[in-house]
């Protein structure tokens, strides 16, 4: 009569580290894309204050995406928001530069 549905599990319903730990153990993108979203305004925000050009916070902000999964491929990271600072001053400080 009751049917066993279980809830779909949502990547808006997984934490930080759970985020993580998937995208270590599948190394499907959508994870890592999802985690980045969520701070993603604060990433441009950060870049634009360093770079001062709209345009130029938006190529970093890409570019941090992109250096964050190399940085994953060899190590792992523990998710706060402060680890976006720390890859933002690896990088030069112009977007082109990478």
């Amino acid at each position: 009569m009751f049917l066993n549905i279980k809830p779909k599990i949502t990547l808006v319903n997984l934490s930080d580290s759970e985020l993580l730990s998937y995208y270590a153990s599948a190394l499907n993108q959508n994870y890592l894309a999802e985690l980045f979203n969520r701070y993603s305004h604060l990433i441009f925000l950060v870049c634009k204050k360093y770079l001062g050009d709209r345009d130029s916070a938006k190529d970093m902000t890409m570019n941090i995406y992109e250096k964050l999964i190399e940085i994953l491929s060899t190590q792992p990271i523990v998710p706060t928001p402060q680890f976006i600072v720390v890859i933002r001053k690896q990088l030069p400080t112009h977007p082109h530069r990478l």
